[in-house]
């Protein structure tokens, strides 16, 4: 609701006028969630032992033959609950001689940590929804190698869809993989692309992102500023003339080109990877014209003083930027005023998918 109203806002009010506007309901290609599901669990290992039960209120029960052994080897909490049945034995815990675990999970959730469990990485749900419930069950009993394995598989598939991953992450309550699925969704997305998965993500967490995005291109806008500081203003070259060198000229070299070609880099969200290449460029090309008057003379002197800021600038720049956007604040609330072009003090990812 909150991305249909900036629409809204934005939209044009003839086309409010004439009704054009389709904000308040889903578009078809928007409505539901894309839901890969795995199929259910199964093994044709013999010797079953343990009847997992999924006994989530509202669902009907739903049962899965498996070992207690494999449950028991990766989990020390599922290991102390077959243990404690064994001891206890008492009626309802078992079920024509097999042992009943129950589990308050949804069945496609217990089936996926059986899943796991049994077939390592290939049994791992394909898709970020119900992998993001696999790894919270995973936290839940303890399964350090299945949650490990989890992780690396949200990785992976987050790295292709950040922006969807954040969205699930907040849904799910993984604040770790939320922020870090910010980040990388704002080096290559833009904030005004609908997913699915935001009709089920409440308007404060849609806030915090944009404040987040908005203190990245605060401290991005401050490092070039801070950038283009560091040139001098002009700087004297010396120009070796004649056959043999001997004779000197002197001409300033004002680098004013170069330096509003730094602080007026163009700065917005979305795929700010070409920054470093967008700096260079810049710094290039202004370099270029400043010393065209010089012709085919050989340049010393001052040059070496201008031509060393340049170098340190294409150098360290890039990398200034990338370390001033991880290092971002992570305080909430609404972005501060920038104090001085030396003193950020940008909003963050503190309490953002902390949801009402």
């Amino acid at each position: 609701d909150y991305l249909r109203l900036k629409r809204f806002l934005r939209a044009p009010q003839e086309q409010v006028n004439g009704g054009d506007l389709r904000l308040l309901s889903p578009l078809p290609s928007e409505s539901k969630l894309s839901s890969i599901r795995q199929p259910p669990f199964s093994t044709d290992l013999p010797q079953t032992d343990v009847l997992c039960r999924s006994t989530r209120p509202g669902d009907a029960p739903q049962t899965i033959l498996a070992h207690q052994a494999i449950i028991a080897v990766h989990s020390q909490t599922l290991r102390t609950r077959l243990v404690n049945l064994r001891a206890d034995g008492s009626v309802g815990e078992s079920l024509a001689g097999t042992l009943v675990l129950d589990f308050d999970d949804d069945p496609d959730v217990v089936s996926a940590l059986l899943s796991a469990c049994y077939e390592g990485f290939s049994g791992l749900p394909s898709s970020l929804g119900p992998l993001g419930r696999l790894l919270l069950a995973a936290r839940k009993y303890e399964m350090r190698q299945i949650e490990r394995m989890a992780c690396m598989a949200w990785d992976e598939l987050a790295e292709e869809n950040p922006l969807t991953a954040f969205y699930t992450a907040v849904n799910h309550g993984l604040k770790e993989q939320a922020k870090s699925a910010a980040k990388s969704a704002f080096r290559r997305c833009t904030l005004d692309a609908y997913q699915p998965e935001m009709e089920h993500t409440s308007a404060l967490a849609y806030h915090r992102l944009l404040t987040f995005y908005d203190s990245c291109l605060q401290v991005i806008r401050g490092q070039l500023r801070q950038g283009s500081d560091r040139l001098p203003v002009s700087t004297a070259l010396a120009l070796c003339g004649g056959q043999h060198y001997s004779s000197y000229q002197f001409a300033s070299v004002n680098t004013n080109i170069m330096k509003n070609a730094i602080a007026g880099t163009s700065v917005s969200i979305g795929n700010i990877e070409p920054l470093s290449l967008g700096v260079r460029h810049a710094l290039q090309q202004a370099l270029q014209g400043s010393l065209t008057t010089c012709g085919n003379n050989h340049v010393t002197g001052g040059f070496r003083d201008l031509t060393s800021s340049v170098i340190e600038l294409l150098t360290s720049l890039p990398e200034e930027v990338e370390r001033a956007i991880h290092e971002v604040s992570c305080r909430s609330g609404c972005p501060s005023r920038i104090r001085s072009d030396t003193d950020f003090e940008c909003t963050g990812l503190q309490s953002e998918f902390e949801l009402p």
